[in-house]
């Protein structure tokens, strides 16, 4: 079979055979590994591919796993993954979006496509939210490990032929806040850059066109639990401790430092009946996530006083309490008193005043049937605001 010796010659022959992608591989560190994948190192975006993947793949096909990977960068995927809760769903629902904008000779007999799920009846086109509504939930004996290793590459295998893991792109998820910060920042103008040639060109697929169109308009109303989970890491503090545990490594001698890196939330949940069952059920979920990166939580329940509060336990109570008007100052100022690092409100934003100006960092997380995120809202509100979809 006619195949390319390296991923070097591959990527000289995309010039000539799809440019468009050629040059957005041009500005991504390149490098062989065991796996081909998408990888974060540092701010910066690094593909790998496996030489041995490489090798047994036609021409035309080894074009196609550059693309492949090259699509889940302007799409955003990686960056997105970890805001959905059942991730090797993600993983399929995203290799299904991107296989299906390849060409024929550029997908091998293993590449899925949504017309490989007839009984779920996928739409040919379709975005990763509508194929992970309708692809079925992962069995729990192949979900991920709370933990993902601290390696460079993660060697589980796919469930199943044809389902590749995308556990490397748990990458994009390490680092510290200004890194998350700049790798997305690197990954939208890259997106928007696409888009505007592909738009001057006029020879891109209306396929391809309508994804990135897709993935601007996301990137624009950004996601809020991308948003809630780079508010906790920009709220993380560093803390020096002394230690017996660990002798100090200039002098020898104990006690010893030791450093710690806390995040002290406190969550105020509007309880005057401006969150649904559905919207508390997600609440819950997320918190869950966020107490799983040792942030540690304290939950406060307002309407128009405090009617209820304590330490996040691993769930919400079955039973929240509240029900009357509204009021934001009462909760803000219990919460001052726990000296946080940070202050998530979720609230549906109805409110005619809010006289309390928190000394740590406050995001306002919007219900969907909230008010709008407007002007109006900036004004009212101090602090970030951000509204669920």
């Amino acid at each position: 079979m006619n195949s390319y010796a390296s991923i070097d010659e591959a990527a000289v022959d995309l010039v000539y055979h799809a440019p468009f992608y050629a040059h957005i591989l041009a500005g991504l560190r390149r490098r062989s590994g065991p796996t081909s994948t998408l990888l974060a190192e540092g701010a910066k975006v690094l593909l790998a591919i496996c030489p041995t993947d490489l090798a047994k793949r036609s021409k035309p096909e080894a074009r196609g796993l550059l693309k492949h990977e090259l699509l889940h960068v302007l799409l955003g995927h990686p960056v997105r993954r970890s805001s959905f809760p059942d991730t090797k769903r993600f993983d399929l629902a995203a290799d299904l979006v991107v296989n299906a904008l390849l060409d024929d000779d550029e997908r091998t007999p293993d590449d899925l496509l949504p017309r490989d799920f007839g009984d779920l009846n996928l739409p040919p086109s379709g975005t990763v939210e509508d194929y992970y509504r309708l692809l079925p939930p992962t069995p729990a004996d192949e979900e991920d490990p709370e933990n993902a290793p601290e390696t460079a590459f993660v060697t589980a295998a796919p469930p199943q032929p044809g389902r590749r893991s995308h556990d490397d792109w748990t990458t994009f998820d390490e680092g510290t806040a200004l890194e998350k910060m700049l790798r997305e920042a690197y990954i939208a103008a890259v997106t928007e850059e696409a888009y505007s040639r592909a738009t001057r060109a006029g020879n891109a697929s209306s396929k391809l066109l309508r994804a990135l169109q897709l993935a601007l308009a996301r990137k624009a109303a950004a996601d809020w639990r991308t948003v809630l989970r780079r508010f906790r890491a920009s709220a993380e503090t560093t803390r020096i401790r002394s230690t017996i545990q660990r002798p100090s490594r200039r002098f020898g001698t104990v006690p010893g430092t030791r450093i710690q890196r806390l995040c002290r939330l406190v969550v105020c949940i509007d309880t005057s009946g401006s969150l649904s069952a559905e919207d508390l059920g997600i609440i819950d979920a997320e918190l869950r996530h966020l107490a799983r990166t040792d942030a540690q939580i304290h939950l406060i329940f307002c309407d128009a006083a405090v009617v209820g509060e304590g330490p996040f336990r691993g769930a919400l109570p079955t039973q929240v309490p509240g029900g009357g008007g509204t009021l934001f100052d009462p909760a803000l100022l219990a919460a001052e008193k726990y000296d946080p690092d940070g202050i998530v409100y979720f609230t549906d934003g109805w409110v005619s005043a809010v006289n309390t100006r928190p000394k740590a960092p406050v995001l306002w997380v919007l219900t969907p049937a909230g008010r709008a995120l407007d002007d109006d809202a900036r004004a009212l509100l101090p602090g970030r605001i951000v509204k669920m979809q």
